[in-house]
């Protein structure tokens, strides 16, 4: 299982500071990918990992955009980031709407976008060329450029509307409870019936909240412990951590270490030997216990 983080700005170092600073925590902490959510005030979820992306080098980038905007508009914006991180982006559509009309006109169009090659659109709502007089005959396609480093794009669907319309034209699905109260037993037993093998090859993420006290202190056994039951459920293979909004920096700083040192081991092979986790519990406890005394 792979590990994230969600990011979310502190006012103590500043917004984009902040942000940096723990995708660059999360980075050296081996940590795999780092997650950025639509923030109040701020430049938007691309714009800010087209930022961290200069001063990050491997850690991949989750960016979460609503549906609603014109598609071209964050096809390009999503192209500029993959380029500026040199293929790290991953594209996060989230249906806020309730609107699956909506969100999977949108998915059509951003799948076309980011493909390198021209392409037309003529749908409910967008009309690619737009066919306006002032153009006629000038483009019957369009591409958008510059084209995405990666050879596809990795574009994953949440919210309401996310897993059916996921399931659909066969990409992943974000797991988010807390905000549409999915089920992912029930969603992904959906799409193995619909896609069967295919469904393989779909990454299967999800957001779960950690409980952490005001010093970043966490149950790694708990949280170890209802992840392995997700795996053995329903398959989860990449878990991205989010952190009470209430935690000062050095609070994450602790979160970001624990999740690193205590829960990544423990998730990274399906089975452990047996005596491995105990003894790497007792061996953290000690040298935890000689750094403080240091």
């Amino acid at each position: 299982m792979r590990l994230g983080l969600v990011l979310e700005p502190s006012p103590e170092a500043g917004p984009l500071a902040s942000l940096i600073g723990q995708a660059v925590a999360a980075e050296k902490a081996g940590l795999d990918l780092v997650c950025l959510m639509p923030w109040e005030g701020g430049p938007g979820a691309l714009a800010t990992a087209a930022a961290l992306s200069g001063r990050t080098g491997f850690v991949r980038l989750a960016a979460v955009v609503p549906s609603g905007p014109h598609p071209l508009r964050i096809a390009e914006e999503a192209t500029v980031a993959d380029n500026c991180s040199n293929g790290r982006l991953v594209l996060v559509l989230r249906d806020e709407h309730g609107d699956p009309e909506l969100l999977a006109e949108t998915v059509d169009i951003l799948l076309a976008a980011t493909a390198a090659r021209p392409f037309a659109h003529e749908g409910h709502r967008w009309k690619i060329p737009a066919g306006r007089p002032e153009n006629s005959g000038v483009e019957r396609r369009l591409r958008v450029t510059p084209a995405p480093v990666q050879l596809e794009l990795p574009i994953w669907l949440s919210g309401g509307a996310g897993a059916a319309v996921a399931r659909e034209r066969g990409l992943s699905h974000l797991s988010e409870p807390a905000r549409s109260g999915d089920q992912p037993d029930a969603e992904w037993a959906a799409t193995q019936a619909l896609l069967g093998p295919v469904a393989r090859r779909l990454q299967r993420p999800a957001i779960r909240t950690l409980e952490a006290s005001a010093n970043g202190e966490f149950d790694d056994d708990r949280l170890v412990a209802a992840l392995r039951d997700e795996r053995e459920r329903w398959g989860l293979d990449l878990v991205i951590v989010q952190v009470p909004s209430r935690l000062k920096d050095d609070a994450r700083a602790e979160v970001i270490d624990g999740l690193a040192r205590r829960v990544r081991p423990r998730l990274a092979l399906d089975a452990l030997p047996g005596g491995l986790e105990s003894h790497w519990k007792e061996t953290l406890a000690r040298r935890e216990e000689e750094e403080l005394m240091r």
